[in-house]
């Protein structure tokens, strides 16, 4: 089992003293059973003893506190291994590259799932594991015990049980492919919802597109209600299959054995207590199976994320290196980059570019819709790697060693930008300076920034970019690259935008990259380059 082999790779989990503690608890149950068989014996013949009345509650004594160690040990141990899987995918996702996560296909539910809904099903098995191993033992015990009494009633026993196991495993590993199927569907319907959720505003305005949108939304979850009622209902079969095996056991023991003469009848009694006992375990462990197999395929997702995460086209390394303090030119030298469809197919490129960026430059990039000025801007700030040709800073080629090291120079607002609730980026204290920013962008009223987080982020657009704007302008880095930031702006904060900001800025010696289409303000800017069809041109109309 993949979950039995991930608790085993854990150094921090000290197997031995799980594996006493579940081994004692087990044989302290069977012992369990054999003082209550004895002490029945002796009930019948009026002769109770004391005796094994404090020997039952020592023995019960040893069975509640070693299962309870048992259990309160592996709960902390397995949530510590469940919190270690989240914090390295969470690693990875941090360090894995922008072209690796753009080729997921269900880039948002994939990691959503696997974080919240896989992780937090790890640590619930880990219980019932635990549970189950006991229970097992105490079975192997209460089946040794059984021996003792009835050498016939065990091998019946052993050979009923044996076959219901085989049967039992051997559809749990048929029922576990639909698992994984199970699997997918799901990503699909946490993806439709995304969907719906983002597309709320075209969804609101177009009924026949909310109908088609909705009904494809309902056919991924009744396709998911179908696959998973399956799987259930496999299970129960499954489960009752192995109920009616024990039912018929405990019959061929109770009225076929006595007439065969093949036990004692005083043996008898004892022999359906210990079956009647080892139900209750046997039960314990027959429901835990489609449950550990749960698991099972939550690690395989674990894996298969990890495995993605890990599959960077390009591995930067010294990502603890020290940043870039200053520069003064940044080229890209003949760069291409291309986008390919399933089939392999180009659909679509930009290069080969040959651009120079001088520091202090104020550079503004035009084009239309699909000319590539997004591809442009992520190769220009080492989010993408170029196809071929390469970039440069200070004559000093950009490549896996200095990429984490380059990618520090720019500080940036892209349209699709996200606000963090605090200042992450910024190394000091700066809340003053922050409120007097808000002040400054006409936000005071609408949030402040108190004890190291904005107090309110639900704003418009055109204000939350104004936020990150402010979050940009604290990072204090060389190079500031803002796309469309003026876009969803007031005039008022359209004009600071140009008229005043990226000229404060280009007076510190900071260089400014910026998509636009505010023509009115082209005269601001040091040169203009004009992107069509994925190349790049000189602008000449200032």
């Amino acid at each position: 089992m993949k979950f039995l082999k991930l608790l085993f790779s854990q150094k921090s989990i000290d197997l031995k003293f799980l594996t006493i503690m579940a081994v004692a608890s087990g044989l302290a149950n069977a012992f369990i059973l054999a003082i209550i068989n004895q002490s029945a014996e002796m009930a019948s013949n009026e002769d109770v003893s004391f005796y094994y009345l404090g020997v039952f509650v020592v023995v019960f004594a040893i069975f509640y506190t070693t299962k309870k160690r048992a259990l309160i040990y592996s709960a902390n141990h397995i949530e510590s291994v469940v919190r270690d899987i989240k914090i390295r995918v969470s690693d990875k996702i941090r360090h894995a590259e922008l072209s690796t996560m753009d080729k997921f296909e269900q880039k948002n539910s994939q990691i959503y799932n696997t974080l919240v809904q896989d992780t937090s099903l790890l640590a619930y098995v880990g219980s019932i594991m635990v549970d189950s191993a006991a229970s097992s033992i105490m079975l192997l015990f209460a089946l040794g015990y059984m021996f003792f009494i009835s050498p016939i009633a065990f091998a019946i026993t052993f050979i009923v049980i044996g076959f219901g196991s085989y049967y039992y495993l051997s559809l749990n590993t048929y029922v576990l492919k639909k698992s994984h199927e199970a699997t997918k569907v799901e990503h699909n319907l946490l993806d439709s919802l995304i969907g719906m959720l983002s597309g709320f505003n075209e969804i609101k305005i177009n009924r026949l597109k909310s109908d088609r949108v909705f009904a494809g939304h309902s056919d991924i979850a009744q396709d998911l209600r179908d696959k998973k009622t399956e799987i259930s209902l496999d299970y129960v079969s499954i489960t009752m299959f192995f109920q009616v095996l024990l039912y018929l056991l405990l019959a061929l023991v109770l009225f076929v054995l006595p007439h065969l003469d093949m036990v004692d009848s005083a043996v008898i009694i004892k022999i359906i207590a210990s079956l009647l006992f080892i139900m209750s375990p046997l039960e314990k462990i027959i429901d835990s199976i489609p449950i550990i197999s749960k698991a099972d395929v939550a690690i395989v997702n674990i894996q298969k994320l990890e495995k993605q995460l890990d599959s960077n086209e390009i591995i930067v390394k010294n990502y603890e290196l020290d940043p870039i303090k200053k520069f003064d030119t940044i080229e890209l030298n003949s760069i291409e980059f291309n986008y390919y469809d399933k089939q392999g197919e180009k659909s679509f490129g930009v290069g080969a570019i040959d651009l120079k960026i001088n520091s202090g430059d104020i550079i503004f990039i035009v084009g239309g819709n699909g000319s590539g000025k997004s591809t442009l801007i992520k190769l220009l700030l080492g989010l993408y790697f170029p196809h071929k040709g390469s970039i440069s800073c200070d004559n000093k080629e950009i490549v896996d060693q200095n990429y984490a090291q380059y990618r520090d120079l720019f500080s940036i607002v892209l349209t699709d930008f996200h606000l963090f609730d605090k200042l992450y980026g910024v190394q000091e204290d700066n809340s003053s300076k922050v409120n007097k920013l808000l002040e400054k962008m006409g936000l005071s009223s609408k949030t402040a920034f108190v004890d190291g987080a904005f107090t309110n982020l639900d704003l418009s657009t055109g204000q939350r970019k104004r936020v990150a704007l402010i979050n940009s302008i604290l990072e204090d880095k060389q190079i500031y690259v803002f796309d469309e930031w003026a876009s969803d702006q007031d005039p008022e904060f359209r004009e600071y935008f140009y008229n005043t900001l990226l000229k404060e800025l280009k007076a510190q010696g900071k260089t400014i990259i910026a998509v636009t289409h505010d023509d009115k303000y082209f005269g601001i800017a040091d040169k203009i380059y004009k992107l069509t069809y994925g190349k790049l041109s000189k602008f000449e109309n200032i």
